[in-house]
Order: structure tokens, then sequence, then C-alpha cells
């Protein structure tokens, strides 16, 4: 191998193994950090009750779509996926704060206007109250 193409090489378990350095491994590394991190913001959603029906469709869509590249695109094994998976969630607290950025994107914790032609019934049935509010009030999540 020529000194320009070496990529970058260790010792684990033993092997001296080479890390990967192309295009492609950098490409196949975003997809399974987005699919992790969509995935994870899902259940973070979920958890948090704030996930509609329309956003967790886009988010399982998502991960399906990713994991299909993956798997008939590039044609990976699962195992090597998986292994994939784990490299992400390596580090918990780096991925933590990404999954709560992508869930404040997502769905941010900011006021939210709603504005519909039966705005009372909708505010009722979100408060579980039954108030005066005028037609294009403010509701707080």
């Amino acid at each position: 191998m020529s000194k320009g193409r070496k990529g970058q090489s260790g010792i684990a378990g033993g092997r001296r193994v080479r890390m990967a350095s192309t295009a492609a491994d950098a490409m196949i590394q975003g997809i399974v950090v987005y699919m992790e991190i969509a995935n994870a913001a899902r259940m973070q959603l979920m958890k948090d009750k704030v996930l509609t029906p329309g956003i967790d469709m886009r988010l399982q869509i998502e991960r399906d779509f990713c994991m299909n590249i993956l798997q008939n695109i590039c044609h990976l094994k699962q195992s090597y996926i998986q292994n994939l998976q784990r490299q992400v969630h390596e580090d918990k607290e780096k991925f933590e704060e990404e999954v709560k950025g992508f869930c404040d994107a997502v769905v941010p914790k900011k006021r939210r206007i709603v504005q519909s032609k039966d705005f009372k019934r909708e505010v009722a049935a979100l408060t579980g109250r039954n108030r005066n509010i005028k037609k294009g009030g403010v509701i707080f999540p």
C-alpha cells in the first residue's frame, strides 16, 4: 500500500485493525448516527407525551429508510450495522445532547398557536377544562 492510501491503524484484541477512512465509510457512519438519533428522539418524545401521529410516522419512516439504505444499497450485514449502532451509543452524554437537540428541533418547547374552526373544543380537550378562550389564542404545552 502506498503512503497516500494508508488509513489510521491500531491494535485491538491482539490484532492489527485498520480504521475506516473512505468517503463511503463516513457516509455509512452518518446514516447510522442519524438513524439512531431519530429512533431515540422518537422514544424520548413518546416518553414526554408530545409525539404527534404525523411526527411519529415520519420518524419511523426515516429510521426504516436508513436501515433499508444500509442493507439493500450498501449491502451491509446486520452484525456490522449493530456494531456501528453500538459505537454510536458509546459516548452516552454526547448522544443524549444530540437527541435533546433533535427533539427540540422537531417539537419546539415554545408557544404554539392553534388555529382551527373549532378552537374552543380543541383547547378544552388539550387542557381538560372548558374555558372561554378567544379564537387564535396561545397554548402553552
